[in-house]
């Protein structure tokens, strides 16, 4: 929309105009029929319009639909009749969003008074409407969330009226009937009469252990056959694990006969099925009151039967604790295995009494036994000690299972073991070391029946007790065997450590290696340490230990055949050789005579074994583990440093050629925006003299004005050939940067000769003379050296031109790291706030009538002294000469 002038000082138009865009509100200016004549950039976008001429002239009422229509409309006829109003309403953006606003209508009136235009403004509170909406429904839901709480309050606190009394009744009970029988009354009192059983599960089915006193004779009749755990509300309560109700047609299908409203809970040990307690009641349905009053009662329930299970469970742990201690007393000062399986059958014939023991261990394929108690009989005896096979039944389930086997009702036959026909109970435990079953434990007693739960617990605990023992004898023997390896390490670690401390910051590879022979000859006793590098077909020996005589040395420098064996082993296995009983001449290296064992470490970097590290040992035919230890840890430690340095080697290669290539890829940016400008500027230039000549010739001939047209054409001419020179300008500088790059050392004198030879040709009245140091070599490229060289001195006799003679001088400084270059001149000179244009393509201090040139040479100069990795600098005092000048970076060693 567009505003009228204002006659305010501080805010004319336009900044009003800006304000009303930069809003939100979509802001209309209708004529009196409700048309939309301009609409505020802001208002388009909170519109999503994206083009105004998609609504203009439309009716703005059109835009509403329903009830918010009847508002506009209403809202219309009262700006028109000079009244402003307010409402809120629902409508669409012209890209379909649903959106709620707030609309404001005011009349626009004109100077006299009379309204002449609409003045719509829409807010969007979209957001706001649906805050409002969301809370009105929260506080809804809120308000029905707190009955239901009402009613759930009331249920839990019957439910745990009911749990309080149960767990007050049987606090100190752990006797089944007692607290099942709790349960039934408890239920009876607090759900109208219902009853109830309490089963035990054997197998498949639950059998009843108690039932309420209020149970019909008919209904504990029924139930004494058992309840099935297939039954529909066993099986969902079993799945559930906790309390399952059914009622009505499919609660009287289940019952038999007296209720209709059923529960069952279900209560587990560890995975398996172990009671339920059911209840019933006449009535078709449970309450919710009801079924919160029968779960919670059945968590007070289940709370007692594991408070009793733990009880009977602590009795046995008891029982075995006790058995586990006389054990550990009596096994607590050996390792040895059979001593350790005496204490464990004394163990269990004095703490059980009634029982023989015997310990097995496999030989073979049998289990045979090496430990037994005394009142086996002979014949046993001899069975026992002949061996059991490994499939008979009852040993081969512990086994399998690695757990205990106890086995009620002892058959000799089917148990496979002759002469136990006197047992009446056997068991066995399986002793595990790791995977490895290292021995099998074994109980009988003549005494007919099955195993209580103590004498279970005792077996379990001696034999968990044993197996302990066992592993803590496996894991003594593996320790003395790794303290030895431990005192290895250690040693070579250490060898390692003084490496690594005599490294420091060294980076020399021979320096390196001479460290590593000096660290072997102070770790070893009479060693000698040689360093070989792989040099052409032989192995030349570059660094060795202080011991070797210097005519050892003169020989070793004389190198080792490419295929000595030992040398090519190591290179092929790409691990250190030891060769004990070392024979010299068999191994091609006849110069080491004097050793008995010798030791070969490859040094691979970079994945190619470029060097080992040799080891003689005079006395003695064999490397002990330490000795070998030692060359290992000083091998990896001189190969981890060689590798480092290596790497950062290549490192700072990578770098300076990241960063010459980021100069190069700098300078080609700003070179291409040089030929962006050149192409609409330098060389618009010419065009338009030549195009605007020669409509000036033109004309001249259409008027017969010979002398106009002669000088006109003259103009164009010069024009091509200043668009002529400034085309050969790029082409010599692009062919500059592409150019073969073909560094050496390169003697600057002959370059300086040429390019005054140069100079001369290009101003043959100008007397030259170059003064520059002679014998100077740099590192470069000579054919674009000559280049610098011929544009810096070429400059230099331009811009000295007015003086009788070009006095030039070139200076050469050298550092650690590069050599600078500098051209000094007796010319013109430049104001130094210019200096940094002047190494820019067809960039130009002078005009062309003053100095000719294109401005190329400088910028070429620039563009070859980037591709060295250098830089360019330029100085001057305006009227004192120049100076111009590169610095060479020198190559890396």
């Amino acid at each position: 929309m567009t505003l009228p002038p204002t006659t305010d000082p501080l805010l004319d138009a336009a900044d009003l105009q800006a304000i009303i865009d930069s809003s939100a509100d979509c802001i209309k200016v209708l004529d009196l029929d409700a048309r939309v004549l301009s609409m505020n950039a802001g208002g388009m976008k909170t519109m999503e319009i994206t083009d105004f001429s998609v609504c203009q002239g439309l009716l703005w009422p059109t835009f509403w639909e329903g009830e918010a229509r009847a508002q506009v409309e209403q809202a219309l006829d009262a700006a028109r009749a000079g009244q402003t109003t307010t409402f809120e309403g629902a409508a669409r953006t012209f890209a379909g969003t649903p959106k709620w606003w707030e609309v404001r209508v005011s009349p626009l009136r004109a100077p006299d008074g009379a309204v002449t235009r609409l003045l719509a403004s829409s807010r969007d509170i979209t957001a706001r409407t649906v805050a409002k909406q969301q809370l009105v429904e929260a506080q809804h839901q809120l308000k029905t969330h707190a009955q239901v709480l009402e009613v759930r309050v009331e249920q839990r606190e019957r439910a745990l009226e009911a749990f309080v009394r149960f767990t007050t009744q049987v606090a100190s009970s752990t006797d089944l009937n007692d607290l099942a029988t709790a349960a039934s009354d408890i239920l009876r009192d607090a759900v109208g009469g219902a009853i109830s059983g309490f089963y035990l599960v054997k197998g498949e089915m639950a059998y009843p252990v108690v039932f309420s006193s209020n149970t019909p004779a008919e209904v504990i009749a029924a139930r004494r056959a058992g309840l099935a755990l297939s039954a529909p509300l066993v099986a969902s309560a079993l799945a559930r694990r906790g309390t399952a109700f059914v009622g009505g047609e499919a609660g009287r299908l289940q019952s038999v006969g007296h209720a209709s409203a059923l529960s069952v809970t279900a209560y587990h040990h560890g995975d398996q099925p172990y009671a339920l307690f059911a209840a019933g009641t006449p009535r078709p349905e449970w309450t919710a009151q009801e079924q919160a009053i029968i779960e919670s009662v059945g968590r007070g329930l289940g709370l007692a039967l594991e408070r009793a299970q733990q009880s009977r469970q602590l009795q046995e742990r008891t029982a075995g604790l006790d058995a586990f201690v006389a054990f550990s007393e009596a096994s607590s000062t050996t390792t040895d295995l059979l001593v350790l399986a005496r204490a464990a059958v004394e163990v269990l014939e004095t703490t059980l009494q009634v029982v023989s023991a015997v310990y097995f261990e496999l030989d073979g394929d049998l289990w045979k036994a090496r430990v037994w108690s005394e009142g086996f009989a002979p014949e046993v005896v001899a069975v026992l000690t002949a061996g059991l096979p490994q499939d008979a039944p009852s040993s081969a389930e512990a086994i399998r299972t690695r757990q205990a086997v106890f086995v009620p009702g002892w058959s000799a036959g089917s148990v496979a073991i002759a002469e136990t026909e006197a047992f009446g109970a056997g068991a066995f435990y399986p002793c595990f070391v790791g995977d490895t079953p290292r021995g099998l434990l074994g109980m009988g007693t003549q005494r007919a029946g099955d195993w209580t739960p103590r004498e279970e617990a005792v077996f379990k605990a001696v034999g968990r007790s044993l197996t302990l023992a066992l592993e803590r004898a496996e894991r003594a023997a593996q320790l003395a065997a790794r303290t030895v390896q431990v005192t290895e390490a250690a040693r070579a670690q250490a060898a390692f450590v003084a490496f690594t401390e005599a490294v420091g910051s060294e980076t020399d590879v021979h320096s390196l290696a001479r460290l590593a022979t000096s660290v072997v000859q102070a770790q070893m006793d009479e060693v000698s340490a040689v360093y070989y590098e792989r040099c052409g077909d032989v192995w030349q020996a570059v660094a060795w230990s202080a011991d070797v005589s210097p005519d050892g040395a003169a020989q070793l420098r004389r190198g080792a055949a490419l295929d000595a064996p030992n040398f090519q082993e190591a290179v092929a296995s790409g691990a250190v050789v030891f060769s004990d009983g070392w024979n010299a001449h068999a191994h091609a290296l006849p110069e080491t005579t004097m050793y008995g064992a010798a030791a070969f470490y490859p040094l691979v970097i970079g994945g190619e074994t470029l060097a080992i590290l040799a080891v003689g040992k005079p006395t003695g035919l064999h490397w002990s583990p330490r000795e070998q230890a030692t060359v290992r840890a000083v091998g990896r430690g001189l190969g981890l440093v060689l590798e480092r340095t290596a790497q950062a080697r290549e490192l700072t290669v990578q770098r300076d050629a990241l960063a010459s290539r980021t100069q190069e890829l700098l300078a080609a940016n700003e070179e291409l925006d040089a030929f962006t400008y050149s192409a609409s500027h330098d060389l618009r230039t010419p065009i338009r003299h030549v195009m605007g000549f020669a409509d000036l010739a033109r004309a001249a001939l259409v008027r017969n004005q010979p002398e106009k047209i002669g000088r006109n054409l003259d103009i164009i001419q010069q024009g091509a050939m200043r668009m002529n020179g400034l085309i050969d300008g790029m082409l010599m500088l692009s062919r500059a940067g592409r150019q073969d790059f073909q560094p050496r050392m390169v003697s600057l004198e002959p370059l300086v000769v040429q390019a005054q030879q140069d100079a001369q040709l290009e101003f043959p009245e100008q007397v030259i003379d170059v003064q520059f140091p002679g014998g100077v070599m740099v590192w470069g490229d000579g054919t674009l050296l000559q280049q610098i060289m011929t544009n810096l001195i070429g400059n230099a006799v331009k811009y000295s031109t007015r003086q009788d003679v070009s006095r030039v001088t070139v200076q050469v400084d050298e550092t650690e790291t590069e050599w600078t270059v500098a051209v000094h001149d007796n010319g013109v000179g430049f104001d130094p706030r210019y200096g940094g244009k002047l190494f820019g393509i067809f960039q130009r201090l002078h005009t062309q009538e003053a100095f000719p040139g294109i401005g190329v040479g400088l910028a070429t100069v620039r563009r070859i002294a980037l591709k060295h990795g250098g830089r360019v600098f330029a100085e001057s005092v305006l009227g004192q000469g120049a100076t111009f000048g590169v610095t060479l970076p020198k190559p890396m060693a």
